[in-house]
């Protein structure tokens, strides 16, 4: 199965018109159609024209992010489309794209550390228990960390689009400096224990630009 379907910009608004059905599959079908249609850099001229697109694809990442990984990378994917070319960067900006992005890459932050000192809290109830280990437990256990590791690998695969399209943005440096403010730097350092190389490169590519100024040097080093 293709990871995304087959989509021609003649039928953008029927594509728009998706995101709004209250079912979940219907809204990431449409938003898996805008995204092949902006894979081709052609038509992105086309999608900047349309008046409210970017728009209501920034109000459903705002309003759907936390329900589906799958809506959020297809959408995040979208911007990140337009922010490979500089002439687009104030639409994207005019919709409030890297606002919403910068609030999912908040939001999985705090998302994330919660599961960590979740799954870390009970290996230690388990270590506690010393003796009195039972199988079940043991089981419970493997699950739990089971559960963790899909949801990780899940979210690192946005976290890297997310960043990407950050980055793209913040090659003005009054955007990234509204980055900076918003805590970037401690965010970024703390994507650097994940497994996920790609997630990884971009962390550091982004942590690279954002070192070259002195400000940002302090908490890269010392994040907390």
């Amino acid at each position: 199965e293709p990871l995304l379907p087959e989509a021609d910009v003649n039928f953008i608004e029927e594509y728009a018109d998706q995101l709004y059905e209250d079912r979940m599959e219907q809204k990431v079908f449409g938003a898996k159609c805008i995204l092949r249609v902006c894979t081709d850099p052609r038509n992105l001229e086309i999608i900047a024209e349309h008046d409210t697109l970017l728009g209501v694809l920034s109000r459903e990442l705002r309003e759907s992010s936390k329900k589906s990984s799958e809506l959020s990378v297809a959408i995040v994917c979208t911007f990140l489309c337009f922010s490979h070319f500089a002439q687009f960067h104030p639409l994207l900006m005019q919709h409030q794209c890297g606002d919403v992005t910068m609030r999912v890459v908040e939001y999985e932050s705090q998302r994330h550390q919660v599961r960590k000192e979740d799954l870390e809290s009970k290996l230690q109830r388990l270590q506690d228990k010393k003796e009195e280990v039972t199988s079940e437990d043991r089981r419970a256990i493997a699950k739990d960390e089971k559960k963790y590791k899909l949801q990780l690998i899940k979210q690192s695969k946005l976290m890297h689009v997310c960043n990407m399209m950050l980055l793209n943005l913040a090659e003005d440096t009054a955007i990234e400096k509204k980055m900076v403010n918003r805590k970037m730097p401690s965010l970024l350092v703390q994507m650097l224990d994940r497994q996920h190389e790609e997630c990884l490169i971009v962390a550091l590519q982004f942590l690279k630009k954002l070192s070259v100024f002195e400000d940002n040097r302090g908490v890269i080093a010392s994040p907390d």
